[in-house]
């Protein structure tokens, strides 16, 4: 009987073991290509507007917190810089406003900058990834030019470090 019941066994156990299944493997290797990109937007959607009503507004300036907010996506550290696209705003006939007028600083730090036609660093060493950026603008062109609407295009730009 002993020898029946090892036979039973001897037989389970080489049944078993071919039945198990065998493994092959292949290894592959996967390659992702990144390339760095950065970019800008404007996530407040709206030109700002900076009204002079009263002689107080011309004798110590209008200052608007908040003014713009931009977003930059980048995948390095970066700079932001701001520069007018001009060196005078357009306005009436006649009337040459300098872009100095107009100054910009971030938003919760730094001190007020004239625009000109130069780059000016608003933030640097910026950190990877999404990041908002606000900025607040003060215009004090005193009691020099006529009344009327006056523009300056002021060019962001944000670059990679």
């Amino acid at each position: 009987m002993k020898s029946l019941t090892l036979s039973i066994v001897f037989i389970l156990v080489a049944f078993f073991a071919s039945a198990q299944s065998q493994n092959a493997s292949s290894n592959q290797t996967v390659t992702v290509s990144l390339t760095d990109k950065i970019d800008i937007t404007n996530i407040t959607g709206n030109d700002p507007t900076l009204t002079f009503s009263s002689t107080a507004d011309y004798a110590s300036g209008i200052a608007l917190t908040n003014a713009s907010s931009f977003q930059v996506r980048s995948n390095k550290p970066w700079n932001l810089t701001v520069k007018a696209n001009a060196a005078n705003f357009s306005g009436p006939v006649g009337n040459t406003m300098p872009a100095s007028a107009l100054q910009v600083k971030k938003n919760g730090g730094g001190s007020f900058v004239g625009l000109s036609t130069t780059d000016q660093t608003l933030v640097a060493g910026g950190t990877r990834g999404v990041n908002s950026v606000a900025v607040d603008y003060n215009a004090n062109p005193g009691f020099n030019y006529d009344g009327g609407s006056y523009t300056l295009v002021v060019v962001y730009t944000a670059t990679q470090q």
